[in-house]
């Protein structure tokens, strides 16, 4: 066993999981969170506009294209992590 192989299952949850599936049950998380502290309508078109922005980003990058990978990473996570914000501190607000 060498050093990398140790220190990537030493680091994974889960080490079967994917990493989609590990990025899935944090999301669900941040939903969940919206559930208990009864985060206002704003926060739930937030997180509507966000998943369509995942599943776009998504839809940018392929194992065998990697050509929009800086798009995909820099720009869309820049307006869903905006996004996020605002729609959490509107959820409270509103």
């Amino acid at each position: 066993m060498t050093w990398r192989s140790t220190a990537r299952t030493a680091c994974t949850p889960c080490p079967r999981a994917s990493g989609s599936l590990r990025r899935s049950a944090r999301r669900g998380s941040v939903a969940l969170l919206g559930v208990m502290l009864a985060l206002g309508p704003l926060f739930w078109v937030g997180w509507l506009v966000v998943v369509a922005l995942l599943v776009y980003e998504h839809s940018l990058v392929s194992p065998g294209d990697l050509s929009r990978l800086d798009v995909a990473f820099f720009n869309v996570n820049g307006y869903i992590a905006v996004i996020v914000l605002a729609s959490v501190v509107g959820g409270l607000w509103w």
